[in-house]
């Protein structure tokens, strides 16, 4: 039987990911073979010098004129500064840990064109960039 999740209901729950999902990574690879069960293990993030995930502040929900209900992050994030060019990064995602294997990931994004950055230059995403619908 076919559901659907309310408006309402949608704007709670992305509420809640965003008191949990407080750090944004980038990666290299991660284990598509895995579908949605997606563990912060199977992450392949970049061995580059200087690369570390970045803490993230998310807005509140908000519901567009077509009723999509989303959130993003309400200030920049801003990677550290790495000390060799980055590894191309073809994924970012949120989870609830600053470093290592022991956490949650909460949403995951493909994107659209690799992330490099040369040596001692920043890496962010821009306030309003990051959307979880």
């Amino acid at each position: 039987m076919a559901g659907y999740l309310p408006s309402e209901s949608k704007a709670y729950l992305l509420s809640l990911l965003a008191t949990q999902g407080r750090y944004v990574g980038l990666a290299v690879d991660i284990d598509s073979t895995l579908g949605p069960n997606i563990i912060l293990a199977n992450i392949t993030e970049p061995a580059t010098p200087g690369y570390g995930r970045a803490g993230v502040t998310w807005g509140a929900p908000v519901t567009d004129l077509s009723g999509t209900v989303s959130i993003s992050n309400s200030a920049d994030v801003n990677f550290p500064v790495v000390t060799a060019d980055l590894d191309p990064c073809t994924y970012a995602f949120v989870t609830d840990a600053a470093s290592g294997t022991n956490g949650r990931v909460y949403y995951v994004w493909t994107l659209t064109e690799p992330v490099t950055t040369l040596a001692g230059k920043p890496t962010k995403a821009p306030a309003g960039g990051l959307i979880i619908e």
